[in-house]
């Protein structure tokens, strides 16, 4: 699951990370909010983008498919 943070509602992007990461779910990060505040938001996700999902998505689903995800990709 990706989730882009906004800052008015970066509370409820933690509920519904931390939901989905209990049932197992891999949760990706992202947004303004996780490029600005990334030591806050990490805790929070398995991976956290730091730049546009338009760039950095190929790169996570590559290394995901390989067991090699990274917590910070930029």
């Amino acid at each position: 699951m990706v989730i882009q943070i906004y800052i008015t509602s970066a509370y409820r992007a933690y509920e519904i990370a931390d939901y989905y990461r209990k049932k197992g779910a891999y949760v990706a990060l992202g947004g303004l909010y996780a490029f600005i505040f990334p030591e806050e938001v990490k805790s929070r996700g398995d991976t956290i983008f730091l730049g546009t999902g338009e760039g950095i998505w190929p790169k996570l689903l590559k290394d995901f498919c390989k067991g090699e995800a990274k917590k910070l990709l930029n």
